[in-house]
Parts: C-alpha cells; sequence; structure tokens
C-alpha cells in the first residue's frame, strides 16, 4: 500500500504541473533507501501547461498494456489518461509483478477494451482492496 501511495503523490504532483507521464508502469518507478518510491523515466512525458491535453501524431510504438483506452484509439492523452496506468501499476504492486493482461498481446488490447474487456482482480486480492 505504501509503494502505491507514494507513486500516487508523484503521479499528483506531475499533474499539478500540468505534466502527463505517458509511460507509468512498475519498471519505471525506483525503489531506494527505506523503501522510498521515485516516478522516473520521462522521455514520452509532455508538458500540457496551456490545453491540458497532447494529441499524439506521430506513429510509433506505446506500451499498450499500461495506455489509456482514450489513447491506444484516438492517440488523445491527458492528465487522466495516467490515471489508467497507475490502475495497471496498481494491478502490477497487487499481483506482485505481474503481467497486466495475462495471456492478451499488446496489439489486442485496443480492441479488447472497446469490446468492454477490463482485467479481473488478482485472485489473492481481498474485494475491499
Amino acid at each position: 500500500m505504501q509503494f502505491a501511495w507514494q507513486i500516487a503523490g508523484g503521479m499528483e504532483f506531475l499533474s499539478s504541473n500540468k505534466v502527463i507521464h505517458r509511460d507509468l508502469a512498475a519498471r519505471n518507478v525506483l525503489v531506494g533507501e527505506g523503501e522510498k518510491c521515485e516516478v522516473t523515466d520521462f522521455g514520452m512525458a509532455r508538458d500540457v501547461y496551456r490545453d491540458n491535453i497532447y494529441t499524439k501524431k506521430s506513429r510509433g510504438r506505446l506500451p499498450a498494456k499500461w495506455t489509456a483506452y482514450e489513447a491506444l484509439l484516438y492517440g488523445t492523452y491527458t492528465t487522466q489518461s495516467d490515471v489508467w496506468s497507475f490502475g495497471v501499476v496498481l494491478y502490477e504492486i497487487f499481483s506482485v509483478g505481474g503481467c497486466p493482461y495475462p495471456g492478451i498481446e499488446g496489439d489486442q488490447i485496443a480492441n479488447k477494451l472497446k469490446d468492454g474487456y477490463r482485467m479481473p482482480k488478482p485472485k489473492h486480492i481481498d474485494q475491499k482492496l
């Protein structure tokens, strides 16, 4: 829970400064001394200070399993897109490093989401959590 709380705090800081990370995943969170988490890898980040939205116009590879539905389908990112990615990070944390969308290839994710698919909670997680 502490990791999730710290990552959420880091992402809230980015959002309040009008920055979209666009690549939030457990692999981009460093855990240091005292189990302090830091969000890293800002290679895909965008400053959206003026418009609060970023539209991807070029083609390129995306981390599909962590990318928000609207970004996969329309190339539109907002700070709320990072909230979707945070949900996937929670899956990674609470499944103790499990791969999101198990058994589904990245290029199938957009269509699965469009059809209403959502990942089930990990079996060992209490319903309250």
